[in-house]
């Protein structure tokens, strides 16, 4: 009887911090900000403390352009394909992933 109190006692206490974790990030992404960096055509900018993430002027427009290719049929492969024609790469410089 005592084991089985202890054993529940140390499994909620490792529980309270990953709760409260995931209620701070919850908290924070309903203030709007996104956890990590900004997904490819976007940038994160930071301004008198306030983080937010905006498009991309260099990018924007290619990332438009891909999502009218596949409104259009092309295929991931084919956008793929084409994304190594005009050499656009993520912000480490690599190619794009077709996932």
């Amino acid at each position: 009887m005592q084991f089985c109190i202890v054993v529940n006692m140390a499994e909620r206490g490792g529980l309270k911090p990953c709760n409260g974790l995931k209620r701070g990030i919850r908290a924070k992404c309903e203030m709007g900000w996104r956890p990590g960096t900004a997904p490819i055509g976007y940038i994160n900018r930071s301004f008198s403390g306030v983080k937010d993430i905006v498009v991309d002027q260099d990018r924007g427009h290619i990332i438009t352009e891909i999502f009218e290719k596949a409104a259009k049929g092309w295929s991931g492969r084919q956008i793929k394909r084409w994304l190594d024609e005009i050499k656009f790469t993520n912000k480490s410089g690599k190619g794009v992933a077709l996932s």
